[in-house]
């Protein structure tokens, strides 16, 4: 009878232990996703966002190839304060993938939105409408998420510069508001605010509540002006 005893109370020790545990485990995991803490690199194909990713992680420019699956980490920025870690997610460019950025919106602290300087005349209608979706999502605008556009290759001739290109989005985006894109319309409407900017007027970046930065780099450049030393300071401004 004593040793029944005694062996209820071990399984009833072991019962609450494992849910003492378990109880842990998701608040830990609970907390981490509710936490501000996650910078979010996206934009179209070939931008350079995978540079990016690998200069801010270990400072080394990479060949760097089209990818389908992000890439993720925490670390302390390159060369920078250790003690300050930050959560990196790096999402494919392709339309049917990019996408994805959507999960991780109510966590995230910043974006950095990065374009080729290079090709943007061609792509200026993909580039817009992507855009136009980020600056559309609920979480960005209503928690003013501060949104970086990194306006990549500048050491190309035919690159143009962070000026000509913010002009150019802001008609495109003038454009959509109207037509409401069909990539905005493919997002869930829960998560898309009617209108940007103000009605009755031409948009400008000004309009929105976000903060919205512009700064020219050149990612796989190793020049000292590569505009690398830029997006960390944004990055921990907005830490």
């Amino acid at each position: 009878m004593e040793m029944n005893n005694n062996l209820i109370i071990i399984i009833a020790i072991a019962s609450i232990a494992i849910l003492l545990i378990a109880a842990i485990v998701i608040l830990k995991l609970t907390g981490n996703r509710e936490k501000k803490d996650t910078f979010i690199i996206t934009g179209i194909c070939d931008s350079g966002k995978t540079s990016l990713y690998l200069r801010l992680r270990n400072d080394k420019v990479m060949e760097t190839h089209t990818s389908i699956t992000e890439n993720e980490g925490r670390f302390p920025l390159a060369q920078e304060d250790e003690e300050k870690v930050f959560h990196v997610i790096d999402f494919p460019g392709h339309y049917k993938l990019r996408y994805k950025y959507q999960d991780f919106t109510p966590i995230t602290k910043g974006v950095i939105f990065v374009i080729d300087s290079a090709t943007f005349i061609k792509n200026e209608r993909e580039v817009t409408e992507y855009l136009y979706e980020i600056l559309a999502n609920k979480y960005i605008s209503e928690n003013e998420v501060s949104i970086l556009i990194a306006c990549n290759k500048q050491d190309y001739l035919i690159a143009l510069p962070k000026e000509r290109i913010k002009t150019a989005l802001e008609n495109e985006i003038n454009n959509l508001r109207s037509t409401r894109a069909a990539g905005v319309e493919e997002q869930d409407e829960d998560n898309v605010d009617d209108f940007l900017g103000y009605e009755n007027e031409a948009f400008k970046f000004e309009h929105l509540p976000n903060q919205i930065s512009f700064i020219e780099c050149e990612l796989k450049s190793g020049n000292a002006n590569s505009g690398i030393s830029e997006i960390k300071d944004w990055m921990v401004e907005n830490f």
